[in-house]
């Protein structure tokens, strides 16, 4: 790989590490703001390597894991659930909002981070089961349809569920087109 590749190959990666840990430290302060407590933001899965904070500016906790591959903000679910809708939906979106602004300040001066910011955008913000905009979708749905909060969690499973059963199924159809 050639200097402007590898160039273009770290931006794409620092723009979307910053994107991410932006986007989770966007639902935790939506989530304080709300009035809920915020448990803390994970860095990675696996066992817990370390705890530090409260961090001043995010007024919570980091926590490092052993393999830093995710990062995550951990809420009070059952609060989350006894918010109204729209400040459900605004603490579901306010992740993707975190990754479009980012997008937005990033144009200019880097833009292959603002690229990756806007896709993490994309990705987060479209109705798809465990995305951010999923489960803003299954509020609203749960709210314009007037069930309680468990068939709200339900409906987002069974939609996460047959998701990834139509995924599965087209790799499988895909497998064995190609074997034919």
């Amino acid at each position: 790989m050639d200097h402007a590749g590898l160039v273009f190959l770290a931006m794409l990666v620092v723009g979307g590490l910053a994107g991410a840990l932006a986007h989770e430290a966007f639902h935790g302060i939506a989530a304080v703001l709300s009035g809920m407590s915020v448990k803390a933001i994970h860095v990675g899965m696996g066992r817990e390597i370390r705890r530090v904070g409260p961090v001043p500016v995010l007024r919570m906790p980091v926590v490092i894991h052993v393999w830093p591959v995710a990062i995550g903000v951990e809420i009070d679910d059952d609060a989350l659930m006894r918010l109204p809708v729209w400040l459900r939906v605004a603490n579901h979106m306010s992740g993707p909002m975190a990754n479009l602004l980012l997008a937005a300040i990033l144009w200019r001066a880097a833009p292959v981070a603002a690229i990756a910011n806007a896709l993490l955008f994309v990705f987060n913000a479209l109705p798809l089961p465990r995305a951010d905009g999923g489960w803003a979708a299954t509020a609203l749905l749960a709210k314009i349809r007037g069930v309680g909060m468990a068939d709200e969690i339900r409906w987002h499973e069974r939609a996460f569920t047959a998701a990834w059963t139509a995924v599965y199924a087209a790799v499988a159809l895909g497998l064995i087109r190609l074997a034919i």
